[in-house]
């Protein structure tokens, strides 16, 4: 099986790294991307999608969940399967919206670093803020993703579409994956989402909104299984 793995915001292909190891021990074939700098979530699709024809699942974790939504809508007879890890199929209110778009002003006002370490502080568990690795790797990513890619991500997320009805109706293999303690995107909303489209659900313990990062080995043993029981 081929997987397309493509990150969220303030993560590179490299968040991915551990996850397309473990899969590709179990014999499948990854290829993680990383999202350019590109305010909307149609043209970045346009812009991830392979260009050599062939059929692949793709896996999204947060914004690149919403980026894979697009990638679905885009191609679907390309999609073998959907992959959403810590990620919505709904679209921002205006409220939302607005808050994002001050976030950009900030950031490219100088304070990104300072979003992204209050990001940092909420997107992990509470005992994985502790672990010198996953910030380690944490500080490294930020410096490497940058304020430009911050903000058309941010702006793309608030622009992008309602896919709710278009991921339910989707009718190839789907599976939600879910935080236990994902205080970003709330997991009750995410196994709302799993039950609503028909997607497999599971929940992955003592994680929180960077679960890739913080348990990539059950990540791709849960991936693994799904792709087993589903193709």
């Amino acid at each position: 099986m081929k997987f397309l793995f493509v990150p969220g915001v303030n993560n590179t292909q490299n968040t991915w790294a551990p996850v397309c190891a473990a899969l590709r021990e179990a014999g499948h074939e990854c290829v993680a991307v990383d999202c350019p700098p590109i305010a909307d979530v149609e043209e970045l699709a346009k812009t991830l999608l392979p260009a050599d024809d062939s059929e692949f699942v793709v896996v999204g974790h947060s914004f690149g969940g919403m980026v894979a939504l697009s990638l679905m809508a885009l191609a679907p007879e390309r999609i073998q399967g959907v992959v959403l890890v810590n990620s919505t199929d709904g679209s921002d209110s205006p409220e939302v919206a607005q808050a994002r778009a001050g976030r950009v002003e900030e950031a490219r006002n100088g304070g990104y670093l300072k979003i992204a370490a209050g990001a940092t502080a909420r997107a992990y568990h509470p005992d994985n803020l502790k672990r010198d690795d996953l910030m380690a790797n944490r500080e490294r990513e930020v410096a490497e993703y940058g304020v430009e890619r911050f903000a058309a991500h941010q702006l793309a997320m608030g622009s992008r579409p309602n896919r709710e009805a278009a991921f339910a109706a989707f009718p190839k293999p789907k599976l939600v994956v879910a935080a236990d303690n994902d205080v970003v995107i709330p997991t009750a909303k995410q196994k709302a989402m799993a039950e609503r489209v028909g997607a497999v659900y599971h929940e992955i313990p003592t994680t929180g909104h960077m679960l890739p990062a913080e348990a990539p080995e059950e990540l791709a043993g849960i991936i693994n299984d799904w792709a087993q029981q589903s193709f």
